[in-house]
């Protein structure tokens, strides 16, 4: 492929101005409404090189099959009632300018996502529901309506996520850069009292491509992370879900997922990833709100900065919201994050995503 001209990337300041027209216009089955019949969209690609990255598997000679599998997209779980694929990604355009995204495919025809426009404090949230799935075993693609993810070669841990709307779109690359963790160390959790779900992370991932606004496309690069979770579990066991992914500048990362019924926790995991050195389980820790935010289309309030303590390893992290009004639909925010604080008594910094699920039933 060829080299990126810079000449003809847009400025992507513009998508503050196209995120307002979005928002203002979104659909029925989409976060956005149109006043206009929708034309098709306008088809494209990435035109950078491919992440070249230490992402063949062979540089992870120690991984588990079970890890291996969980990240081969030729390999579907038919048996469990629930399955998806997430990723999340902060970036930046050639002027330097930052932007935000996460994207979940379910295979019950669901789609959820959030562009966000970090500058200029934006958000184009994508709620699908009903949508065709296809699962392409030999492609090594798995589609949900107008979005994909596809494992262009089996021995290497990169991936293509590509999401075309006649608004918006992405075609981004994600290649790991570091071996995918098996959460708590057996790749299972418990959601809820009953529930059991297979779970692995690619906890740092480089991420390259192309943005699109209307006509206009730009060259976007960054950092990102991918989850893989599919298993069986019952809504009525928890009426809230906490979840955040953090990365610490220079290295390491922290999964947090706390579950929660009637006020009270259920259940809850940490797994901290360093740098060097054994991911450590079973972190004892508290997750408390410091701020919040309600929503003027839905009055739903929700928690937009928190006080993450770990007492083991002298640790306090302030996570703070990049943009409050982070809503994706009624029951469910989604949003970048920014923290710093204290860890093993040391300064640390970083970036990351939270997730608030709320009542289902």
């Amino acid at each position: 492929m060829n080299k990126p001209d810079k000449s003809k990337f847009p400025k992507w300041p513009v998508l503050a101005a196209v995120i307002a027209i979005v928002v203002s216009i979104a659909a029925a089955t989409v976060v956005f409404r149109v006043t206009e019949p929708q034309k098709e969209a306008p088809k494209f690609e990435m035109k950078v090189e491919r992440i070249e990255t230490p992402a063949q598997l062979k540089d992870f000679p120690d991984l588990p099959k079970d890890v291996k599998n969980a990240f081969d997209l030729a390999k579907f779980h038919f048996f469990a009632p629930v399955e998806w694929w997430y990723v999340n990604a902060h970036l930046k355009d050639v002027e330097g300018n930052p932007f935000t995204l996460m994207f979940a495919l379910l295979k019950n025809g669901a789609l959820f996502g959030v562009i966000t426009d970090v500058k200029a404090q934006r958000t184009v949230p994508i709620a699908l529901t009903n949508q065709r799935v296809h699962q392409d075993g030999v492609k090594r693609k798995f589609t949900v309506g107008p979005s994909s993810i596809t494992q262009p070669d089996a021995a290497r841990l990169c991936y293509q996520l590509v999401l075309d709307q006649p608004a918006i779109g992405v075609d981004l690359e994600f290649c790991a850069t570091k071996a995918p963790l098996a959460v708590n160390g057996t790749g299972e959790i418990q959601m809820g009292k009953a529930g059991k779900s297979a779970y692995f992370s690619i906890t740092r991932a480089k991420v390259q491509g192309t943005g699109r606004h209307g006509e206009r496309e730009s060259h976007l690069s960054g950092t990102g992370w991918i989850d893989r979770q599919w298993g069986g579990w019952a809504d009525t066991d928890f009426d809230r879900w906490d979840w955040m992914s953090l990365q610490i500048d220079g290295g390491g990362e922290l999964l947090v997922f706390v579950f929660t019924l009637d006020g009270k926790v259920v259940h809850q995991i940490a797994n901290y990833y360093p740098l060097e050195g054994e991911v450590e389980h079973g972190m004892d820790f508290t997750l408390t709100p410091t701020a919040t935010w309600t929503s003027p289309a839905t009055k739903a309030t929700w928690d937009t900065a928190w006080t993450f303590a770990v007492p083991s390893r002298k640790a306090t992290v302030t996570v703070t919201a990049d943009v409050p009004s982070s809503e994706v639909d009624p029951v469910l925010w989604e949003g970048s994050v920014r923290f710093d604080g204290t860890w093993d008594g040391k300064p640390i910094t970083g970036q990351g995503f939270f997730e608030e699920r709320r009542k289902t039933w």
